[in-house]
């Protein structure tokens, strides 16, 4: 029923109309494609982006905040060790710069609102107050009291700045993850979505031509068979073209039927002066008889 409809309209078209509205269709079932596609993949890559640029640093910093700890945590152990005045003093060197790294990086978490930023920050602090502590009796050579203080009331506490640090690399890990399956639940939708449309797309595209192909090929016809009924007629004048299309074919075939219609007036012109000849020709024809008899 649509199909019928959409051809009666076009009917009504020029062929050149009909070219430039199937033309501007396909172009605008492309244009459609291709915003779809770009909307889609916009979406796609600003998962991408969120994985990259905010989800990804923020786990790097809690593992190298992790790392850090463990590191300054050694150099505290490195301590206890030492005798030599300037050795201690080398790795209390090497503890100052990794504190002051450690202490920029909780910062950092704390300015990009690290859930777990501020406990980290809170035991952390507690940490160093009892590092303070450790160092002076390292120095003094008190190795048991320090190493009691190490292995005893600052253990607990760098257990948990490492677990804290660890929930907040899996939290991360859980948000990457969680991202990275919402960007492959978007690409898939995007994906079927992008499949429908060039389904719907081939099938326009297929309707389309048919029925423009149908709107010439049916008036093209029916005037090539006027044409051949024309021809076998035996140069009857009489006859028309019966093609009411409203495109060019529609307007060569009302064109010859002028033709044709004009040359019926031309040979009806031709035998009435050929009559009026033959006429004038009997008259004459008779009064040189008479002028004989």
């Amino acid at each position: 029923m649509c199909i019928k409809k959409l051809q009666w309209r076009i009917a009504g078209m020029s062929i050149k109309k009909r070219i430039i509205m199937t033309l501007g269709i396909l172009i605008a079932i492309m244009i459609v494609m291709g915003g779809f596609s770009l909307v889609m993949l916009s979406k796609v890559n600003e998962q991408s982006t969120v994985i990259a640029n905010k989800i990804i640093p923020k786990m790097d910093d809690a593992q190298d905040l992790n790392f850090n700890v463990a590191r300054f945590r050694s150099f505290e152990y490195k301590h206890t060790a030492l005798t030599n005045t300037y050795d201690m003093a080398t790795t209390e060197k090497q503890m100052d710069s990794t504190q002051a790294l450690i202490d920029k990086q909780l910062k950092k978490m704390k300015s990009a609102g690290e859930p777990g930023a501020d406990e980290l920050s809170k035991e952390w602090e507690s940490y160093k107050s009892a590092h303070e502590i450790f160092v002076k009796l390292s120095k003094n050579m008190d190795k048991k009291g320090s190493i009691t203080l190490l292995m005893g009331a600052m253990k607990p506490q760098y257990d948990k700045i490492s677990t804290l640090a660890d929930k907040e690399v899996k939290i991360n890990k859980d948000n990457a993850s969680t991202a990275s399956a919402l960007g492959d639940q978007q690409y898939s939708k995007s994906f079927f979505l992008l499949i429908v449309i060039c389904l719907v797309a081939v099938g326009m595209a297929f309707i389309s031509g048919i029925v423009l192909l149908k709107s010439i090929l049916r008036p093209l016809n029916k005037f090539q068979t006027e044409l051949t009924i024309l021809a076998s007629s035996g140069g009857d004048l009489t006859k028309k073209i019966d093609v009411n299309s409203k495109d060019e074919m529609g307007s060569m075939a009302k064109a010859l039927n002028t033709f044709l219609e004009n040359l019926r007036e031309i040979i009806s012109e031709v035998n009435k002066s050929a009559n009026v000849v033959m006429e004038s020709s009997g008259i004459v024809q008779s009064k040189i008889q008479s002028l004989n008899g």
